[in-house]
């Protein structure tokens, strides 16, 4: 019997190619539905690719006999592959030209009864969901076109279970009642927590599809918002803001949570910078037993990384990176005077940051220097990864301008870069040894066995080593979008 290709990689990588000639102004292009497939050793069924171009008419062109590419009509490009009678792995590439454009598909196959593992978009889930803390489910939610709410809009939430494929559905949530503004985190019993935007509460959805708001903090007036759980839900951790008489602008605290019951948790005598807090710190993200917790200064720009650890009973607070956090006073030039200058760990508003037992903290270590007129500082930034029990921080020079995403208990760090609106080509490092790995798509293909786009970083990976993930596209209404994946291990 034949097997489909069930593990194929649908990148929907908007391949764009672009030229003008002396004669036609018009832009040329080649726009494929992926740019990356992968095939089983034997008994594969053909692969339909959809093409769109400039000009309209296009050729095909396979580099290897073994592969048959061909146009089945003006929009679709098959993809067939004839059984893999040698035991290695082998890889073609496929040529599709229009005009002066080109884009090139590359075609993978494995050996004979090779297996590999599941790579699947998250096409259906706004800005890609969640992973919960084990990997048992990733959740999320999408907007749809109402007829029936006033605002035109509502929302369906969706649950993945990653161990049976199985994805439960609940909606529609009218958009004029809740206002979904972000995914923040899934327990692995299924408890989505959803944060509102027009109202600012925070609510959950389970599996059952039951929605339950999370009540206010006694004494604070604003509404507190849930960032990360442990995997049982037992303890979340999040924020509350509070307006009154004494702060009319609001002040963020840090709170805790153990079985729904708060507790707001202590903060640094002074902000990142060495000044009075004026703004405050939201608590982001926890380790599975609860045991560390981490978040990040809301002061400005500064984002100073801050942890707490119990002893004797109760939370010690502290910047992340004391071995690398140094503040000095520099001078302005233009009038502006004296102002505290900060080298240390900052994190914003990831809530993957600390590895399953909360030994290690991913981050991103900045200095600041001023410029040689003294009018303006100099940002430099690199991932950092921090250990909870040495009180040492790992700066990994290797990759300027990247961002810590998450990091593993034995070590292995993930990082995208450079830092900017668009995380591009993830890095896999060893905190060990101190040795660069790869790009995330070069250590994916030698641990997993398969190919996923070249820019692909990782946002979180799960003890039993599910990730998550996504990458960038060019697009041609925004410039450049995500778009989002999963990986589930051989089981």
């Amino acid at each position: 019997m034949k097997r489909g290709l069930l593990f194929v990689l649908p990148v929907l990588a908007a391949a764009f190619a672009a030229c003008t000639t002396e004669v036609n102004e018009e832009r040329q292009f080649v726009n494929l539905s992926q740019v990356v497939c992968s095939f089983y050793g034997e008994g594969n069924e053909p692969l339909a690719i959809e093409v769109k171009t400039s000009p309209a008419e296009w050729t095909v062109e396979s580099g290897a006999s073994w592969v048959t590419a061909e146009r089945t009509d003006d929009r679709t490009l098959t993809v067939t592959v004839a059984d893999n009678d040698a035991s290695a792995e082998r890889s073609a590439t496929v040529t599709i030209a229009a005009g002066q454009a080109v884009q090139h598909i590359k075609v993978v196959q494995l050996a004979a009864d090779s297996e590999f593992a599941t790579y699947r978009l998250l096409e259906t889930l706004s800005a890609g969901g969640v992973m919960s803390p084990n990997g048992k489910y990733i959740a999320g939610y999408a907007a749809n076109f109402s007829d029936t709410d006033v605002t035109g809009f509502d929302y369906t939430v969706r649950f993945i279970d990653l161990d049976t494929g199985e994805v439960t559905e609940h909606g529609p949530y009218p958009k004029s009642i809740y206002d979904f503004f972000t995914a923040k985190a899934v327990t692995d019993s299924g408890v989505l927590f959803i944060h509102l935007g027009a109202t600012g509460e925070c609510i959950t959805v389970d599996l059952e599809g039951t929605v339950t708001y999370i009540q206010k903090i006694a004494g604070y007036s604003g509404w507190p918002k849930v960032d990360r759980t442990t995997p049982d839900g037992k303890y979340w951790v999040g924020y509350v803001n509070n307006k009154d008489d004494k702060e009319p602008n609001g002040f963020y605290r840090p709170v805790l949570w153990t079985d729904g019951v708060p507790e707001i948790l202590p903060m640094p005598e002074k902000n990142f910078r060495g000044y009075d807090f004026t703004t405050g710190i939201m608590a982001r993200g926890i380790s599975h037993d609860g045991s560390i917790i981490y978040g990040s200064t809301w002061e400005n720009s500064d984002f100073g990384m801050v942890y707490w650890k119990k002893e004797g009973g109760e939370w010690k607070v502290s910047y992340a990176g004391e071995d690398v956090y140094r503040i000095h006073e520099e001078h302005f030039t233009d009038g502006k005077g004296d102002y505290n200058f900060a080298d240390g760990l900052f994190v914003t508003a990831q809530g993957t940051c600390a590895s399953p037992n909360g030994k290690w903290l991913a981050s991103t270590y900045r200095t600041e220097t001023m410029n040689e007129s003294g009018t303006d500082w100099i940002l430099e930034r690199w991932p950092a990864f921090y250990n909870t029990e040495t009180g040492k921080t790992t700066i990994v020079e290797e990759v300027p301008e990247g961002v810590g995403q998450c990091v593993t208990d034995d070590g292995i760090a993930f990082i995208a870069g450079p830092y900017g609106p668009a995380y591009l080509e993830g890095a896999v490092y060893d905190l060990n040894t101190n040795t660069y790995l790869g790009t995330v798509a070069e250590w994916v293909y030698d641990n997993y066995g398969i190919h996923i786009p070249s820019n692909a970083f990782v946002r979180y990976i799960s003890p039993e080593g599910r990730l998550h993930g996504a990458y960038a596209i060019p697009d041609l209404m925004m410039g450049i979008k995500h778009l989002f994946f999963y990986v589930n291990p051989l089981q």
